[in-house]
């Protein structure tokens, strides 16, 4: 028996996670619209919270496989990401996350996200010089 991060899930009619084999994961993994639970842009708009189902697990220790992810993009909480078990809580935590994010003030979700810009540009100018030098 293959270990259980190494198997792959599609959900039924009903959202619930199904084993098969991978090329039956493949084919209906390549429909986005299989995968995608919820997804909610920020009142303010400056991040994104979304919850996929990814079809294998990430618990790579004891328990229910983890097969539902929430992630944030942007923002005060940009990569935050928790991980469920069933289609019923990843719909439920997307609810809870979204409102965390929303209860962050404005303005940090704007700041974290103008910091994130710098970073990202002071690393592609260090990538430059580097570069010019060589």
């Amino acid at each position: 028996m293959r270990a259980a991060y190494l198997r792959h899930w599609i959900l039924d009619e009903k959202n619930q996670p199904i084993e098969v084999d991978l090329m039956t994961w493949a084919q209906w993994f390549e429909e986005p619209a299989n995968r995608i639970v919820k997804q909610t842009l920020c009142s303010a708009g400056t991040c994104e919270v979304s919850t996929v189902f990814m079809g294998i697990n990430h618990n790579f220790s004891a328990g229910p496989p983890l097969l539902l992810e929430t992630m944030v993009f942007g923002g005060a909480a940009d990569t935050f990401q928790d991980r469920y078990s069933t289609y019923e809580q990843a719909e439920l935590y997307h609810d809870v996350v979204v409102g965390q994010v929303e209860a962050i003030p404005v303005w940090k979700h704007a700041l974290a996200n103008v910091a994130r810009d710098l970073r990202s540009w002071f690393d592609s100018l260090k990538r430059e010089i580097r570069n010019w030098r060589d």
